[in-house]
């Protein structure tokens, strides 16, 4: 294994992620001849989609569903974007040292005031991606910001974005974006130079043993391909150290648990040999009480959650929305399941996770025994306990008023909607009225823009969308709350406030049309 001297003629983003890993592996990487490791299936895969996504944003070619690569990309086209594109956009950052050089998978530049670079992700599980936050300070996107916002000078801010296709099951592709002002920018491309500067200074040492290895990075991502060669440099610590310590955390972890379920069982056995020796005493012990904070569910919990409140509050409205499109007042457990596994990309959905959504439906849903129910009480569709009452004489049943279509997704030219009156709401996600429809619709953005104009101007910015973490969005949807509109309101899900402010509408609302993109 030789070593070169020369420094290295410029640097990239996988660079900056690989030395901020381990320094040695990118030293063996970049400034030695030790041979490269062949790519992996999953890399080949990913090379594939790419070649087939680049074909049909270039040439129109459509994705060959024949193949796995043409149905994963088929999976996103949806989410592409139609304008001013550029496809693989080669780049070259001057204003650092060594320069950056990198491809753009699309940089859409047909808002010049907001410009967009998009990056193509395959994954094999929807874990491994980049969340909105992550991408605000990833050294990749941080890089084709700094790109974006140089070619169009009038810009204040840059949108980022991942679309990441699953690789496993069923093909599959989401969009998940940010964005970002010129100053974080900025601030970011600073600490990125301080990075490029140590990796010029560390291609400089003359040999892999004056570079420090990260002992604990041996194992991350399947396992370093240099593992030997490290260990072969002989080394006072072997890099194996960090995983062995981690072997024998996981051991001795283990060898307490067993020991711990061992002696709970043998208490319980005691206690049950006592009990039947003893007497029987038939007096009922107090219910240990809740704290004021704590949830307790009916349905055995599973042993990780790994879902926030707000994605139980986007399951929630699925099944709330599903509920009023078919105009029904319960759900059952079987039905509903498949619609909250889709929310939470879950393939086994437990009645646990229908429950918690219910749980976090800020009253508009409720479970009892199995069943969804609309609205926080449901005396008139569930029956309740109650103690055994004395026999009176029958009466004659309620005639059951038929059931109406009016939340369909679908209007015939046989059903209009009902007249609308003042105080209702009638919202259009994706779609419009049909035509005949009692009131002209009113856009979602003209409802909200007094209130970002209101919160631009008290923050100081030009638009909500660039204060930092979502805080702009989510003081309009806060202010929409406590002034909810009526009317006739159409909405694409496209806009970047619908995210923050679909919870609310979708609750106010007395009529919710969902169209299909």
């Amino acid at each position: 294994m030789s070593t070169s001297k020369a420094k290295i003629q410029h640097v990239s983003a996988s660079q900056f992620k690989t030395f901020s890993l381990c320094k040695r592996k990118w030293y063996i990487e970049k400034c030695t001849d030790t041979p490269k490791p062949e790519p992996s299936k999953a890399v080949v895969l990913g090379s594939a989609v790419h070649e087939v996504l680049e074909a049909y944003l270039r040439d129109g070619v459509e994705p060959d569903e024949e193949t796995r690569a043409g149905r994963i990309a088929a999976s996103g086209l949806h989410l592409l974007p139609e304008g001013v594109l550029e496809i693989e956009r080669e780049i070259k950052l001057q204003d650092i040292e060594p320069p950056l050089l990198g491809y753009i998978d699309v940089l859409d530049l047909t808002e010049p005031w907001m410009p967009v670079v998009i990056d193509h992700k395959t994954t094999s599980s929807w874990d491994w991606t980049k969340t909105e936050e992550e991408l605000k300070s990833d050294p990749q996107m941080i890089a084709y910001a700094r790109y974006a916002l140089d070619q169009c000078v009038a810009a204040d801010a840059v949108e980022v974005c991942h679309i990441q296709y699953i690789t496993k099951g069923a093909p599959e592709a989401r969009r998940v974006s940010a964005i970002i002002d010129r100053e974080h920018v900025d601030e970011h491309w600073e600490g990125l130079k301080k990075v490029a500067a140590e990796i010029k200074a560390t291609s400089l040492l003359d040999s892999v043993e004056d570079v420090d290895p990260n002992t604990s990075a041996c194992g991350a991502f399947g396992g370093c391909p240099y593992a030997d060669t490290c260990a072969a440099l002989g080394d006072s610590q072997s890099p194996f150290a960090g995983i062995e310590n981690i072997k024998t955390e996981k051991e001795n972890d283990m060898n307490d648990r067993l020991q711990k379920m061992l002696q709970g069982r043998r208490e319980r056995t005691a206690s049950i040999l006592s009990q039947d020796a003893a007497p029987r005493v038939a007096e009922e012990q107090p219910k240990p009480v809740a704290a004021k904070d704590t949830l307790y569910f009916t349905e055995p919990a599973p042993s990780k959650d790994k879902y926030t409140d707000e994605q139980y509050s986007e399951a929630a409205n699925a099944l709330l929305l599903f509920m009023r499109n078919r105009d029904v007042r319960s759900l059952s457990n079987v039905t509903a399941r498949p619609i909250v596994g889709r929310v939470l990309d879950l393939g086994r959905v437990r009645p646990y996770y229908v429950e918690k959504a219910c749980h976090f439906s800020e009253g508009t849903l409720s479970y009892e025994k199995g069943t969804v129910y609309r609205g926080a009480s449901n005396t008139a569709v569930r029956p309740q306990a109650t103690k055994p009452q004395p026999p009176v004489a029958a009466t004659p049943k309620p005639v059951a008023k038929p059931k109406t279509n009016l939340k369909s997704q679908v209007f015939t030219k046989k059903e209009e909607p009902k007249k609308q009156t003042a105080s209702q709401l009638h919202l259009y996600i994706d779609c419009v009225p049909a035509k005949g429809a009692s009131s002209a619709p009113v856009m979602f953005e003209d409802i909200i823009a007094s209130f970002v104009a209101e919160i631009a101007e008290e923050n100081k910015v030009s638009t909500p969308l660039q204060i930092d973490y979502g805080k702009g969005k989510n003081e309009v949807a806060g202010r929409l709350r406590v002034q909810p509109p009526t009317g006739c309101i159409t909405v694409s899900s496209d806009s970047p406030y619908w995210p923050a402010c679909k919870t609310v509408l979708i609750q106010a609302a007395d009529v919710v049309v969902q169209g299909i993109k």
